[in-house]
């Protein structure tokens, strides 16, 4: 088996264990994004970014509907997941090198001062309604709560 380290995108901000305040905006750079990136899941040839908050990304491959749980009512509702579904779940699409998170839960095993709020953000290349490729590009970070 031959391994390939894929370092095509990236992170420029926040840099890895960074502190920084709300709003975050988390940029990157990609060595190899398409001349005219859209979101839009539901056209296969769209090619867009997922960037996946404090939870593991979509795997491999897989379709985004795979991020509803079986039970979950957006199953069986027209035009689910959208954006605000995927924003709870903490899902995010952009055709654009760059996120701003207004918000973030807090999630200090204490909310004692002095303790760090600690976060992550994983950024995937999407086309259509998938993942692509097994790259996934990771930025851990620190949110000021002070």
């Amino acid at each position: 088996m031959a391994f390939k380290i894929d370092e095509t995108i990236t992170i420029t901000a926040p840099k890895a264990r960074d502190t920084v305040r709300l709003p975050v905006t988390i940029r990157w750079d990609d060595g190899n994004s398409a001349a005219n990136l859209r979101v839009d899941p539901r056209d296969p040839n769209a090619e867009y970014y997922g960037v996946f908050v404090d939870r593991a990304p979509l795997g491999p491959n897989r379709r985004i509907e795979s991020l509803i749980g079986k039970g979950d009512s957006c199953r069986r509702t027209p035009g689910c997941p959208d954006a605000a579904f995927l924003a709870r779940i903490k899902v995010f699409f952009t055709a654009k090198p760059e996120l701003t998170l207004e918000f973030l839960t807090d999630l200090r095993p204490s909310r004692r001062g002095g303790t760090k709020d600690p976060h992550e953000a994983t950024i995937v290349r999407m086309r259509g309604d998938r993942r692509v490729g097994e790259a996934a590009f990771l930025v851990n970070y620190f949110v000021d709560r002070t």
